[in-house]
């Protein structure tokens, strides 16, 4: 077997690297000494800069030389040398196995679940002071506006009113309007409250039910006779049916009591919450039976005492809103088609008009809150609606004590998109937005029905085969690993051993070395004591010579420096 000792001096810089060609016979063997670098003088100074620069280069140097005169693995039958091969060989292969075992390796992505001991509430539902109400000792109103709450308890009625407003805007702290799509229902879109999905944790899932608001709607622009009047044509007149009529453009005429509207062109129970936007709720789709729920007169548009309200078992789930608005071409898309599309009435060449017939009902819904995302909707018509007119009932119809910026804002979002479908497809999502926000404002949790905890894991998927062989390569290492430790305590005792290091130490070649040059200063001559020719350097002789030489060399020193100081 061939391999490189390196044996060096850091204070002389001298680095001795001895090759040698079979780890058991050590008569045949080569010594270089090679000057990488000398340190100088003792006297001279040197910087601990230049001894680390000098020992790295050191160092490098052996490195390189003791690579080059690797000799070719011998062929032997010597038990030591076989073992030191199998444990080398055994490292390699484990080395290989290792690379194949990682490249054909596979991790999976494994839950651990377990049922939650204890149900969490993330369900919605309607608070048990809204369900308490009486809607006739409310004047008429749902509790989404309690006016007996705001007189005996002002702050809890702004609590509700200021998580309609956070809701609307989407900064509540404890619930958030989350819109399921339709997926082939008929119900449309639906808006559904949930729990604050930061406040969630992403390791536990659950099942629980909540409020749901879906809105349709559909053009009838066609079925309103649209026409054009006033100053350049800057207004534009519609008549949908005896309840629903108007004109886009021209400001609300405000009454002498600056709460409601004394114009002719408005009806009574409509609103109009800008120049371009009015609307209107009704009982049918045909816009002919207003939705009447606090007794207002159909004449005044005022309330009448002598009107009964609307009892709660009269409340309709399914709310019809017509909704009359106007966008200027300034405000569309640039590869807008509503332009052109016949179911937009031009006013002028830079206005468009257009009716909408929308219909909302509130859900009972049912949903599966799993990783991060709500799946497994059903939805459930509400059988009454109470739900549905926590948001109608809220609105005070032919009123001017403040408009709904939210209801234009989504008129100019529903004018960005491309068509006409997609048009009233936004506005529909963004109105049951609308009508949830009010809604949720006056909630509270419910219990979960089923809730389970995620618990990660990472499966590791491994070829077998390379895990075997790399197992069996693992488990030769303790065998060489004891058997070369057995061969180490017995080889210090071999005779040839024993010489050898004592050949290639340091001391050694540093007595060999000094002697050498003292006998040649004293004999007058310059023979030295390693021969060189032009190839390679050879060693000291047999052992017994090396002996003879060494004592003889003893001698010489103490003869020879015994008179000096």
């Amino acid at each position: 077997m061939g391999g490189f000792y390196f044996l060096s001096s850091l204070t002389s810089g001298r680095l001795a690297c001895w090759t040698f060609d079979d780890a058991l016979d050590l008569e045949s063997h080569t010594v270089f000494v090679v000057d990488v670098f000398r340190g100088g003088s003792n006297k001279t100074a040197k910087s601990l800069s230049a001894q680390l620069a000098g020992w790295t280069l050191h160092f490098i140097v052996g490195c390189v030389v003791g690579l080059l005169h690797i000799p070719p693995f011998p062929t032997t039958e010597d038990p030591k040398t076989r073992t030191y091969f199998t444990s080398s060989d055994s490292s390699r292969a484990c080395i290989l196995l290792d690379t194949v075992l990682h490249y054909t390796t596979s991790t999976i992505n494994l839950d651990d679940v377990s049922v939650s001991k204890q149900l969490g509430e993330s369900g919605r539902g309607l608070s048990e002071r809204c369900l308490q109400i009486n809607r006739t000792d409310n004047a008429g109103y749902p509790c989404s506006r309690n006016i007996g709450l705001s007189a005996s308890d002002p702050n809890a009625y702004l609590q509700e009113q200021n998580e309609m407003f956070y809701l609307r805007h989407n900064t509540s702290e404890t619930s958030e309007i989350r819109l399921a799509p339709a997926r082939g229902s008929a119900l449309g879109d639906t808006a559904m409250l949930i729990p604050k999905s930061t406040t969630l944790s992403p390791f536990v899932d659950y099942r629980a039910s909540t409020i749901g608001i879906s809105t349709s709607c559909k053009p009838i622009t066609d079925k309103c006779q649209f026409g054009v009047w006033g100053t350049n044509d800057a207004y534009s007149g519609f008549y949908c049916s005896p309840y629903f009529y108007g004109v886009l453009g021209k400001t609300a005429v405000i009454a002498n009591d600056s709460t409601t509207t004394d114009d002719p062109d408005i009806p009574p129970l409509a609103s109009k919450l800008s120049p371009n936007l009015q609307i209107a709720f009704f009982e049918d789709e045909a816009l002919g039976i207003p939705y009447n729920t606090r007794a207002y007169d159909f004449n005044t548009g005022k309330s009448n005492t002598s009107i009964p309200l609307l009892p709660d078992d009269k409340l309709v789930n399914e709310v019809w809103v017509a909704v009359a608005g106007r966008v200027p071409t300034s405000a569309l898309r640039a590869d807008s088609e509503l332009g052109d599309d016949s179911n937009f009435s031009k006013g002028t060449e830079l206005l468009l008009n257009i009716v909408i017939s929308c219909r909302y009902q509130a859900l009972d819904v049912e949903y599966t809150w799993f990783n991060g995302t709500v799946q497994n909707v059903r939805l459930q018509k509400c059988d009454n609606g109470t739900i549905s007119e926590l948001y109608h009932g809220y609105r005070t119809p032919a009123s001017v004590s403040g408009t709904n910026p939210t209801l234009l804002d989504i008129l100019s979002q529903a004018a960005m998109q491309l068509n006409t479908t997609e048009f009233c497809r936004t506005w529909a999502n963004l109105f049951s937005a609308e009508v949830m926000s009010i809604i949720g404002g006056v909630t509270s949790p419910r219990s979960n029905t089923l809730q389970q905890d995620r618990t990660p894991r990472l499966v590791v998927k491994i070829w077998i085969p390379s895990l075997v062989w790399l197992l069996l390569c693992c488990l030769m290492y303790p065998v060489a690993g004891v058997t070369l430790a057995i061969l180490a305590t017995e080889t210090p005792r071999a005779g040839h051993i024993q010489s050898a290091v004592s050949r290639i130490s340091l001391s050694g070649l540093a007595e060999q070395g000094f002697l050498a040059q003292h006998e040649e200063s004293a004999a007058g001559t310059s023979t030295r004591g390693i021969m060189e020719d032009d190839s390679v350097r050879v060693g000291f002789g047999d052992d017994l010579r090396f002996k003879k030489w060494a004592v003889k060399a003893r001698s010489a020193i103490h003869v020879s420096g015994a008179g000096e100081d």
